[in-house]
């Protein structure tokens, strides 16, 4: 028997875990429960209940599946360990979840049930409330989606109509179609990310891995940004791994390295220099970009995959334009290949943003 000191103990516990143990003679049906037990239940007080005072208790529509899982515990001498619902006396639906063991004599016939059942009610319905968000989160990303979609094409027609009297005018008037010009084409850029991370938040655990030549992946990046690069006068260094192939999804290296190498150019001033390196160590992939640019602000580093934080939609050094969502894709990209990205920046000096990708490979 526990002391008395014990059964306040034991007794303390089971109401701060909001749960009560409870014994079952099988042979008999007759049971009995601790106070917090009978509490939970909205049970009257007393020392033994019968079988038929439990049937009572759980819920109809799910009595049926109870009484299964439990015949079948008997029947493969295994453990009662269910989740179900059970209706007070005074009408309130809670959910259980029992957690018991069964003893059986050498004969294989079963004789008692030890365990607790505890009331995961506001479990439950904390559970219900995130499936819910979740589905009003999915709807969202959804809309956002097909919203994008369909600005594209009244962007498109106000970008031809623009272009069209861009040709026609001169002076000022030329000068306002040509701001209007570049503002579709922000506009375009944003939309264009912002489909792009629904579709990462919303398929972001389909990466289709294969055999990279991540050096490749880089090289071809920095073709297709040489024309800006010559622009601005930027010198671009580079230092690479004699091996670099990696197990990664190409595509979404790639984006990440277009994303990073732009930043670096549109934050760089002319005549400036940019390296790009890539390194294996500690079983990853590793992909450094070196800017000599204007740098960040140190409190600002926290918050700059965080596309919410419109401090970080600032332009460039020639006045080129920022979505603001480009890290937070490049982010997303790291954390599906189960990476790291860390970013070290001084004003005025440069900033440096190093990657890692985790190889896997073959």
């Amino acid at each position: 028997m526990l002391s008395n000191t014990s059964d306040e103990l034991l007794s303390k516990i089971e109401k701060i875990a909001n749960l009560g143990s409870y014994e079952v003679n099988i042979p008999s049906g007759i049971w009995s429960g601790s106070d917090n037990f009978i509490t939970i239940f909205g049970l009257p007080k007393k020392e033994q209940y019968t079988e038929e005072e439990f049937h009572a208790i759980v819920h109809p529509e799910d009595f049926e599946d109870v009484m299964g899982y439990y015949q079948h515990c008997l029947e493969q001498q295994k453990d009662f360990n269910y989740e179900y619902r059970c209706v007070r006396p005074d009408g309130e639906v809670i959910c259980v979840s029992s957690r018991s063991k069964i003893t059986f004599n050498n004969d294989g016939t079963p004789q008692k049930v030890v365990g607790i059942k505890q009331d995961i009610s506001g479990h439950k319905k904390t559970e219900r409330k995130l499936q819910q968000l979740n589905k009003l989160i999915q709807r969202k990303d959804e809309i956002l989606g097909e919203v994008a979609h369909d600005l594209r094409a009244p962007l498109a027609q106000i970008m031809m109509i623009a272009t069209f009297f861009e040709q026609r005018l001169k002076g000022e008037d030329q000068e306002l179609f040509q701001l209007l010009k570049q503002t579709c084409l922000t506009t375009g850029d944003i939309i264009s990310e912002l489909i792009e991370i629904a579709q990462l938040e919303k398929f972001g655990n389909e990466l289709n891995r294969a055999e990279t030549e991540v050096n490749e992946v880089i090289k071809n990046s920095i073709s297709c940004y040489r024309f800006k690069l010559e622009e601005k006068d930027l010198q671009l260094e580079t230092s690479f791994t004699k091996n670099s192939n990696a197990n990664v999804d190409g595509k979404k290296v790639r984006r990440l390295v277009d994303n990073l190498l732009s930043n670096a150019i549109k934050f760089t001033p002319e005549g400036q220099s940019i390296k790009v390196c890539t390194q294996r160590k500690d079983g990853k992939i590793w992909i450094i970009v070196d800017d000599k640019g204007i740098g960040i602000a140190k409190k600002e580093i926290p918050f700059l995959f965080d596309s919410s934080v419109k401090t970080q939609r600032r332009a460039g050094t020639s006045g080129e334009p920022s979505t603001g969502l480009g890290l937070n894709i490049v982010k997303q990209i790291v954390d599906l290949h189960e990476g790291d990205i860390k970013v070290e920046s001084k004003i005025n000096k440069g900033t440096k943003v190093i990657v890692s990708l985790d190889q896997k490979i073959n």
